[in-house]
C-alpha cells in the first residue's frame, strides 16, 4: 500500500506543479506531455491529460511486447492517474499563483520534480519519453539519456515553429534542468546513497 500512496501522492503534486505554474506561462515540457500542451494550444480544448495519455497508451502497448508484462501495474496507474489529475486540476480552474516567468520556471520545476521523483523511486514510469527511451535501449542499446534529451529537443523545437516564442522556450529550459535536478534528488536522497534500477 506504501508503494501505491506514494504514486498516487506523486501524481498528485507533479499535475498540481503543471497546472499552477507551467500551463498558465504555456510553458513546455519535453515528451508526451509537451505534445499534449502544443494539442491543447492549437486545439483550445483543456486536453493535456486526455492526449498524453492516448499517445503514452500506444507507446505501452509496444513497450509490453518488447519489455515484457513486468513493466508494469504501477505504470499504468501512474501514467492514467498523472494525466486525468492535471486535466482534472484544469477543469477546476485554480487561481494563478505568480506572473513572473523565471518564479513559474522555479517553483513549477521543483514541484513537477518532486511529484515525478516520488513516482519514479516508487518503481513506476508514467510512461511516454521514458518507456520509448527504454525500448530503443532494449532493441539496440541506445543510452536512455540521449534518447530523452532528442525527444525533448524536438518537442520544443516542434513548439517553437507552432506557437511559443523563444524566450518562453529559455524559460522551458529552466523548469526542465530545474525538474531534473529534483528528480534526482528524490532518488539519489541528499546523502551518498544510490538508488538503481535494473530493467532485464
Amino acid at each position: 500500500m506504501k508503494t501505491w500512496v506514494y504514486i498516487t501522492l506523486g501524481a498528485i503534486i507533479s499535475s498540481l506543479g503543471y497546472v499552477l505554474f507551467i500551463l498558465p506561462m504555456n510553458m513546455v515540457e519535453g515528451g508526451v506531455t509537451g505534445i499534449g500542451i502544443i494539442l491543447k494550444k492549437v486545439t483550445g480544448l483543456p486536453i493535456v491529460g486526455i492526449s498524453s495519455l492516448a499517445i503514452t497508451a500506444v507507446i505501452f502497448i509496444v513497450a509490453f511486447r518488447i519489455l515484457g508484462r513486468g513493466f508494469g501495474e504501477k505504470s499504468i496507474y501512474a501514467a492514467i492517474i498523472s494525466n486525468l489529475l492535471i486535466d482534472v486540476f484544469m477543469l477546476l480552474k485554480l487561481p494563478q499563483i505568480t506572473d513572473d516567468m523565471l518564479l513559474a520556471a522555479f517553483y513549477g520545476g521543483a514541484i513537477v520534480g518532486l511529484g515525478l521523483g516520488m513516482i519514479y523511486f516508487s518503481g513506476a514510469s508514467t510512461g511516454g519519453a521514458d518507456a520509448t527511451a527504454q525500448v530503443l535501449w532494449k532493441i539496440n542499446n541506445t543510452p536512455l539519456g540521449r534518447t530523452l534529451i532528442t525527444i525533448d529537443v524536438f518537442v520544443l523545437s516542434l513548439a517553437t515553429i507552432i506557437f511559443i516564442p523563444l524566450e518562453q522556450i529559455m524559460y522551458s529550459l529552466i523548469f526542465i534542468f530545474i525538474e531534473v535536478r529534483v528528480i534526482d534528488m528524490v532518488l539519489s536522497g541528499v546523502r551518498a546513497n544510490q538508488r538503481i534500477m535494473i530493467i532485464s
